[in-house]
C-alpha cells in the first residue's frame, strides 16, 4: 500500500520517462520517498521518517484559531 512505480507516476502526472525519473530521484534524495529494487523493477514508497517528523512538527504548532 502506498507504493508507486515510475510508470504509475508518468500516468498520473503526464510527464515523460526522463522527467519522471528525475522527479522520483529528487524525492528520494530529499528523503520524501524510499526506493526499493533496481531500475525497471524499482518501487517507491513514503519514507516514514520524513512523514512522522512532519506530523510531529504539525502537532506541536498552536491552533490557528484558539
Amino acid at each position: 500500500a502506498g507504493q508507486i512505480t515510475r510508470s504509475d507516476y508518468m500516468e498520473i502526472s503526464g510527464v515523460s520517462q526522463g522527467t519522471a525519473s528525475r522527479d522520483l530521484a529528487a524525492m528520494v534524495e530529499a528523503g520524501i520517498l524510499l526506493a526499493e529494487g533496481k531500475t525497471r523493477t524499482r518501487i517507491y514508497g513514503p519514507n516514514p521518517k520524513h512523514f512522522s517528523a512532519k506530523q510531529q512538527v504539525a502537532a506541536e504548532q498552536p491552533p490557528l484559531i484558539p
